[in-house]
C-alpha cells in the first residue's frame, strides 16, 4: 500500500469516526433532553405536593378566603396574611410551571394539568380579590396569561365537586359490584 492510498484510507476512517461520534452525541442531547424535561416536572410536583401540604393545615382559611370576597373581610389580619402567602405560593408555582412550559421544559400534558388547576382556582371571588391586589408580583407576560383563563361555567365550591364526584365514583362502583 502506498503512502497515498493509507492516507486516504485513514480521512476515510477519520470521516466514519466523526459521523458515528456526531451521531452518539445526538442520541446523548436528546437522552438528557427527555431526563431534564423529567426533572422539571418531578420538580414542580414535589413543589405543588408540598405546597398542598401546607394549604390542608390552613384549610379553613383558603376555603373561606378563595370562595368568597365577604370571606375575606371576616379574616383576622393574621389569617389574611397567612392566605396571601399561600396563594402568592400558589401562583408562583404556576408561574415557573408556565416559564418551564414556554422555554420547552414542561411537556403539553404537565401544562395541561397546571392550567386545568389554574381554571379551577382563579376565578374564585376571594382570589379575585387578592389577585387584583398582589398581581404585580408576578411578570407581565404571565399575569396577561392568567388574565385571559376563561372563567368555568362551574363555580361550586371545591368540596361540592369533590363531594358529588366521590357519590359518582361510589354509584359507579356499587353498580359494578351489582352487575353479574
Amino acid at each position: 500500500m502506498t503512502l497515498a492510498a493509507a492516507s486516504n484510507l485513514a480521512q476515510v476512517i477519520g470521516a466514519f469516526a466523526v459521523v458515528a461520534s456526531l451521531i452518539f452525541v445526538g442520541i446523548q442531547v436528546r437522552q438528557n433532553s427527555a431526563i431534564m424535561r423529567a426533572q422539571v416536572h418531578q420538580q414542580l410536583s414535589d413543589t405543588l405536593t408540598a405546597y398542598l401540604e401546607t394549604q390542608a393545615s390552613h384549610s379553613g382559611i383558603v376555603a373561606v378566603g378563595a370562595d368568597s370576597k365577604a370571606g375575606l373581610g371576616r379574616m383576622a389580619d393574621d389569617e389574611l396574611l397567612r392566605f396571601s402567602f399561600l396563594m402568592a405560593g400558589l401562583f408562583k408555582i404556576w408561574e415557573n410551571a408556565f416559564y418551564q412550559y414556554k422555554s420547552g421544559f414542561l411537556d403539553e400534558r404537565a401544562w395541561r394539568s397546571n392550567v386545568t388547576w389554574m381554571l379551577a382556582w382563579f376565578h374564585r371571588p376571594g382570589i379575585q380579590t387578592w389577585w387584583s391586589v398582589r398581581k404585580s408580583l408576578f411578570a407581565l407576560e404571565f399575569r396577561a396569561f392568567v388574565e385571559s383563563l376563561p372563567p368555568l361555567s362551574e363555580t361550586q365550591a371545591i368540596s361540592t365537586q369533590l363531594r358529588e364526584a366521590a357519590g359518582a365514583l361510589r354509584s359507579r362502583d356499587h353498580n359494578l359490584s351489582t352487575t353479574p
